[in-house]
């Protein structure tokens, strides 16, 4: 038996579950030896940190301090945002609007760069581990940390959903003879990024077909038909947590379960890594990183989280990241094994470093608050739509496999007749990602469900 054999979460006895729960275990992975911790031999050689650093006083984050303290009314966090009263942003989670709050730390940290561009990058970033409190990057990863209840070394930042998925599966540890199990239902992102690596490395992507009929549907069938198609070469499992194009929402955390039962048979080396594209639930669901079960979580922070516009996230079970190599160098330090993986270069700093506010403003609502609202109103949409026999819906009307897109053909209107429809009623819907492209409504916290009636009249207009 090999050493990682002994020390896999599953031969110590430990869950997955209670691995995320742990901090103490987070370090004592990093440390043990992971692929990502190999890179801190780098630390010596590092010539970012031989620049000479002007000294400056220490600092906190640009915090707008105009929010209200009370953000129970949905009125008043609709006030928060400037996206105009008079359309229905039924596609307000395509690209986000910036709530104040974080409008105002991008400004802020805008000024500070425009003012003395050196001195802000020497304020806002401090490698030293025993000031990490004093890092704009640091206050963004901390924030994510509290909001998916993993500890902050476990957090890397990216530019948005699809730099994300190129970073985890260019870097995953796949063999030639190996192959990833996915499906059709994957946004280009998942699959131009797993196409691209299978031609470097030779292994097969191969799609698994989990549903006939969406309509009929059960989480129960999703998750068995899955798992059935798991053979003994799968090495990685990447699914899409809620279908951009369907508004179909997986039981991501009873698949990762199925899958951690598979892997208490398996070594290290066939151990099956599950990956998620998390970016339409991410903001909607009210869940944790150990509800999802996943040894990767990948998503955007400028859709339903209404963050900086160029930002995302990786989040990382503590013992996947041995099985991932970084593509990019970083510009974060050796410190974690997020900061490894985050990419380096320079960025929008103001957007990056403002990311922290956008889930404070989520948890100050609160989770499960943003859950039920945009739940009712999707309920809402759905429930209207399969009763109109014009009108042929293709998201599941079970609730249990719904988030917050709804997507929807109208009899004998093209999909630009009935956006440019709705867009002359003062409703702006977006299109599903495919070739043959359908309507799509998406209601946010721009929404009520005045805005919701007005779109279903204009629908119903279309006979």
């Amino acid at each position: 038996m090999s050493s990682e054999e002994s020390e896999s979460p599953q031969r110590l006895g430990v869950t997955r579950r209670q691995l995320l729960a742990s901090g103490g275990l987070v370090a004592a992975a990093f440390v043990a030896g992971s692929t990502i911790s190999q890179f801190t031999q780098s630390d010596a050689n590092d010539e970012r940190r031989a620049e000479p650093v002007e000294p400056v006083e220490p600092v906190e984050p640009a915090r707008a301090a105009s929010d209200p303290v009370d953000l129970s009314d949905w009125e008043a966090v609709r006030a928060r945002f400037d996206a105009s009263y008079d359309t229905a942003h039924m596609a307000g989670m395509l690209l986000a609007s910036h709530p104040q709050r974080v409008r105002e730390a991008i400004e802020s940290y805008r000024q500070s760069l425009d003012a003395n561009p050196v001195n802000a990058l020497n304020q806002y970033r401090e490698r030293n581990e025993n000031r990490l409190n004093e890092d704009a990057e640091q206050w963004s990863m901390a924030a994510a940390g509290r909001y998916f209840g993993v500890d902050p070394a476990n957090v890397a930042l990216m530019g948005n959903t699809t730099m994300g998925l190129a970073m985890v599966y260019n870097g995953l540890h796949i063999e030639p003879d190996q192959e990833v199990l996915t499906g059709h239902w994957n946004h280009w992102a998942t699959e131009g990024s797993l196409q691209y690596r299978a031609r470097k490395s030779g292994f097969d992507v191969r799609n698994a077909v989990i549903y006939d009929d969406l309509q009929t549907a059960s989480e129960q069938e999703l998750v068995d038909r899955l798992v059935d198609q798991i053979t003994s070469a799968t090495r990685v499992v990447a699914v899409t947590w809620v279908h951009s194009v369907s508004g179909l929402k997986l039981p991501v955390g009873q698949m990762g379960r199925r899958i951690d039962e598979i892997n208490e048979e398996r070594s290290t080396d066939d151990r099956i890594v599950f990956c998620v594209d998390g970016v339409h639930g991410f903001g909607v669901e009210n869940a944790v990183m150990a509800d999802l079960n996943c040894d990767f979580f990948i998503s955007g922070g400028h859709k339903w989280l209404y963050g900086p516009r160029g930002t995302g996230v990786v989040i990382a079970d503590p013992q996947a990241w041995q099985f991932a190599t970084p593509t990019i160098p970083t510009f974060s330090g050796h410190l974690t094994p997020g900061r490894q993986f985050t990419p380096g270069g320079f960025h929008a700093f103001e957007h990056r470093w403002a990311l922290n506010e956008a889930f404070e403003f989520h948890l100050d609502i609160g989770k499960a608050r943003i859950e039920q609202r945009i739940h009712d109103m999707t309920g809402h949409l759905i429930e209207d739509l399969a009763q109109m026999d014009h009108v042929r819906l293709r998201t599941p009307t079970d609730s249990a496999l719904t988030a917050g897109i709804v997507t929807f053909e109208v009899n004998g209107r093209s999909t630009y007749e009935v956006t440019g429809h709705l867009r002359h009623r003062g409703i702006i819907a977006s299109t599903t990602p495919e070739t043959h492209r359908i309507p799509r409504l998406t209601p946010t916290l721009l929404n009520d469900h005045s805005h919701i009636e007005r779109t279903l009249t204009a629908i119903r207009e279309l006979r």
